[in-house]
This record gives structure tokens, sequence and C-alpha cells, in this order.
């Protein structure tokens, strides 16, 4: 028997005093405990009877608003966890190049032939452009994300930080490049040139409205 809009609003409430007050976790309950209690009503329960064994069935002893609890703290320890995984990475990658940058300039003031320094300079790239400036552009764009206030919609914020982030990487590759004496370099300073002047002024335009 399927419910009436007022009883679905009532289970709303019920479950919102419960102490759930996050939307996405309110309607999937929602969700399970009305298919619940529209199973026990095709059973000859009445409503309330039914929501009443559904809801002693469905929460734990704490309530349901332990469950928000819980995911909340499941939710924070895996966030910690990623963060400090994400640091000790970000240092090892950073340790990496500052030591290739100080062999190298070993190398070059004493006319050492080290074969190995440009595997190892290719290394420290590849950790920079593929964990390094990903990680930054996330990060910021996650950040964002919680500034409703800044004129910029979701989807202009991606594109903003998607931008942002390939110009990064075309900078970083255009130098490296270079300094490798790598065909390409000069292309890869026009694209930089080129999402430069798309990102800069988005990037204005969402500070001076942060701003004011």
């Amino acid at each position: 028997m399927p419910l009436s809009n007022e009883q679905i609003a009532y289970i709303r409430d019920k479950i919102h005093q419960e102490g759930i007050d996050e939307s996405a976790l309110l309607n999937d309950l929602l969700d399970h405990i009305c298919c619940a209690v529209e199973y026990e009503m095709s059973r000859d329960s009445g409503f309330e009877s039914a929501l009443n064994k559904v809801l002693s069935d469905f929460s734990p002893e704490e309530g349901l608003g332990n469950i928000q609890v819980e995911i909340t703290t499941i939710t924070y320890t895996k966030s910690i966890t990623m963060k400090k995984l994400t640091f000790v990475l970000a240092f090892l990658a950073s340790l990496l190049f500052f030591i290739c940058i100080l062999l190298n300039g070993v190398r070059l003031l004493n006319n050492y032939d080290w074969a190995f320094m440009n595997d190892l300079a290719f290394i420290n790239q590849y950790a920079f452009c593929l964990f390094i400036l990903p990680l930054y552009w996330f990060h910021q764009y996650k950040l964002a994300k919680q500034a409703p206030n800044d004129g910029l919609g979701i989807t202009m914020k991606l594109v903003l930080f998607s931008i942002g982030f390939l110009c990064s990487e075309a900078l970083a590759n255009a130098v490296f490049f270079k300094l490798m004496h790598m065909p390409g370099g000069n292309q890869l300073f026009i694209i930089t040139a080129v999402l430069g002047m798309v990102y800069v002024p988005l990037f204005l335009f969402r500070k001076y409205r942060l701003a004011f």
C-alpha cells in the first residue's frame, strides 16, 4: 500500500527528530523506511504500528541519530588518514626535488659526468606533475566548493581549477623541456600563456567577490 504525502512528511519529521539533519542521509533513510513501512502495511498492519516496528528494527540502540554520528566519525577518520598519507607523499616528492637540485648543482660545479642525473630529473618531474600538482589543485577545488559566496557555480569552479591545473602543468613541463633541451618547450609556453589569460581573470573575479 503506497504511503500518502502526509504520511511521508510525518516519517521525515520523525527521522529529523531523531537527530538526522544531513539531507542526503535523511533522504536515504526516508526511502528505506518508507519502503519497509509499505511492506509492513501490506501485511495488514496499521500505519503507526508498521512505522513503530520498522523504527524499532531499523534503529540502533542509541537511536537513528547515532547512524549520522558513526558516518561522520568514519568519514573524518578516513579524511585524516588520507591527509596524513598525502603530506607524507608530498614530503617525499619535495625531498626528491631538492635532492635532484643539490646533486645537479654539485655536478655542474665539479664537471662530474653523472649519467643517472637525467633519469633522476625525469623521476622528479613525473612526481611533481603526476602527484603534487594534481593534489594541490584538487585540494583547492574542494576548498572552493565550501565557499558559496564567490559568484561562481560548481561547474564554473570545476572549469576554473581545471584550467589552473592545466596551466601549471604546461608551465612546469615547458620549463623542464627547455632545461633538458627537448622539443616542444616553446609550444608549451604558448599553451601556458593562453590558459593563463583565461584563468587569471576568473581567479581575480572570484577573489574580488570573496573580498566584497
